[in-house]
């Protein structure tokens, strides 16, 4: 069990894969994409972590949340896991029997981030919505995952209606 801080869901990168249901990808396909991504970001199998996977609302598919690295010390950068993964996705396909459709993740926490923006977006977990997926060998439980705005007022809008 990995308890995700906020910090950890900011570096998350999330995959979509089509035609594959939650079950499928449990029994199938974890264990070695954890070995896949634990190889071409050189790190132990173990510091691939998942966050969240469930049915995807765009297509007949799954969203793997995930995070990489050792809570402790530190995370990959998302920019990085994406590049990654976007330069081996038919290696993937080989190996691991998944093709990856889309990569998404947040591109800017750093404090030294040239956009600035009055929304920030974050990936939030819903700990009242859990699925729960098993196999031969073992189960997961994991929250819903969604993709959020933040935004903060700078104090020039008076008012927001409907006409704009």
């Amino acid at each position: 069990v990995w308890c995700f801080s906020q910090d950890a869901l900011d570096k998350a990168v999330t995959l979509h894969f089509r035609h594959l249901n939650p079950e499928e990808f449990i029994s199938d396909h974890w264990r070695n994409l954890q070995r896949f991504l634990g190889n071409i970001l050189e790190t132990k199998r173990q510091n691939v972590h998942m966050a969240s996977l469930q049915p995807s609302e765009a297509s007949n598919g799954v969203d793997l949340l995930l995070a990489v690295g050792e809570l402790q010390y530190s995370l990959y950068k998302p920019s990085f896991i994406a590049n990654r993964i976007s330069q081996s996705t038919e290696e993937m396909d080989q190996r691991v029997g998944l093709r990856v459709k889309k990569v998404t993740y947040v591109p800017c926490h750093e404090a030294n981030c040239i956009i600035q923006r009055a929304c920030k977006e974050t990936f939030q977990l819903d700990p009242g919505t859990v699925f729960t997926y098993s196999s031969a060998r073992f189960s997961v439980l994991t929250p819903r995952h969604s993709l959020e705005q933040i935004c903060s007022c700078n104090g020039t809008a008076l008012r927001f209606s409907g006409h704009s």
